[in-house]
């Protein structure tokens, strides 16, 4: 029997996609409803842009600066384009694209 959980190499994955979401979805909803005057759909474009900002500077020490802004772009991709919940499309999407970036990087 091992030591560790079966889970226990989905820890990576865990933690970014909370960070996403706390971090850069907080952040947004904040600016956006303040300043985010020009809206695409329901979300307002300057919030977007402070959830690139804030995801990726709270993402960075997780996996480095190159996988998290791609994984808080494809979060913020899929927050604007896909019909889906963003509470279940921002982590996963993000989440999943930053440690694929990550791997490819080789870091």
């Amino acid at each position: 029997m091992p030591d560790r959980p079966a889970t226990l190499p989905l820890q990576p994955a865990r933690v970014l996609l909370h960070t996403y979401h706390s971090v850069g979805d907080t952040a947004a909803g904040w600016v956006g409803r303040r300043w985010g005057h020009l809206r695409w759909r329901t979300k307002s474009l300057v919030g977007s842009a402070v959830f690139l900002g804030a995801g990726t500077l709270a993402a960075w020490p997780l996996v480095g600066v190159l996988p998290a802004a791609v994984g808080v772009a494809a979060a913020a991709s899929a927050e604007l384009a896909l019909p889906v919940d963003e509470d279940l499309s921002v982590p996963l999407v993000g989440g999943a694209t930053a440690l694929a970036a990550r791997a490819l990087a080789g870091s």
